[in-house]
């Protein structure tokens, strides 16, 4: 009886129920890890298509994260839901894509030749990796050149045709950030269509500030040949876009700089009486292969040949 009158000790009875809460926590974690790696190798091993693959493994993941809600597996899981896809396929997609670019790259066919050539390498890997970031590369790739030589009205139609598709897999995935350097591609209707969404929908700071900086960059660098309109309320629209990417987004990456770096320089962009002939060179700030920075400054008094380029 002893013992019994013990019990009734709450620390006591702290000390002798904790390590059962210890081995029960435990033991979830062990299972949702468990489950976790069923699911990874059934999906790895499954033969279903596309579609048919992700509507099942969708629910699989789903389920996962609400029942082990908290554990790391359960984090995993949610980690999928964003991608759709498993690290191992990003990896071989991009292999994939890696060396159909290179054979493209290598080839000495002319320009239409060689892309009616890879046309379907291309198709092929979008349809069998949907979902990864190498397929969205991919169906981008085709959906540029099927779209040249057609008329306004066609390519628009064309381009919200692959844009609709690519919005039905990738409008939650961290992937869409590659639409945002594509305002030049649609039509005004359809940038505040397509970019509206994922500015207001995505889970994603890099695609909200990828779409918020496309807009702002298309609408001050078309302003100028007057393919938008240039009124106070299109400059106000700008410069409020802008300073909310150095505001909100200025660390988030874009390439080897980031939108907060991007944002101010148009936000400060130098005029065109800065830039005229006869007037000093402005500061330019780069890296070199090797990862030092170098200055423009500091060249003063030598010959330097700036070369300007571009790939498109």
């Amino acid at each position: 009886m002893k013992w019994v009158k013990r019990l009734s000790d709450p620390i006591l009875l702290v000390l002798l129920l904790l390590p059962s809460v210890l081995v029960t926590g435990c033991s979830k974690e062990e299972r949702a890890s468990a489950e976790l790696n069923a699911i990874e190798e059934a999906y790895a091993e499954t033969e279903l298509g596309r579609d048919e693959r992700l509507a099942e493994f969708t629910l699989r993941y789903e389920a996962l994260a609400e029942k082990y809600a908290g554990t790391g597996a359960a984090l995993e899981a949610e980690s999928w839901l964003l991608r759709g896809t498993s690290l191992d396929e990003e990896d071989d997609a991009t292999a994939e894509l890696a060396a159909i670019e290179e054979a493209y790259a290598e080839s000495d066919l002319e320009r239409s030749e060689k892309e009616a050539e890879f046309m379907p390498q291309y198709e092929a890997l979008a349809e069998e990796y949907w979902g990864t970031n190498a397929a969205l590369e991919a169906k981008l790739w085709v959906m540029s050149r099927t779209t040249r030589g057609l008329d306004d009205e066609e390519e628009a139609s064309m381009v919200g045709e692959y844009t609709d598709a690519i919005f039905e897999r990738y409008a939650r995935s961290p992937h869409a950030e590659q639409l945002g350097q594509l305002a030049s591609s649609f039509t005004e209707e359809q940038r505040d269509q397509y970019f509206g969404e994922l500015r207001e929908t995505s889970p994603h700071a890099s695609v909200r500030a990828a779409v918020i900086y496309g807009q702002a960059w298309y609408k001050k660098a078309f302003m100028r040949y007057g393919q938008v309109e240039d009124t106070p309320e299109t400059r106000e629209e700008i410069e409020a876009d802008l300073e909310l990417l150095v505001e909100e987004y200025a660390d988030v990456p874009r390439g080897t700089s980031t939108y907060g770096v991007m944002a101010d320089a148009l936000l400060n962009a130098y005029t065109d009486e800065e830039l005229g002939i006869g007037q000093p060179a402005p500061e330019i700030v780069g890296v070199t292969a090797d990862g030092e920075e170098i200055r423009l400054s500091d060249f003063l008094g030598k010959v330097t040949v700036i070369d300007f380029w571009g790939d498109w």
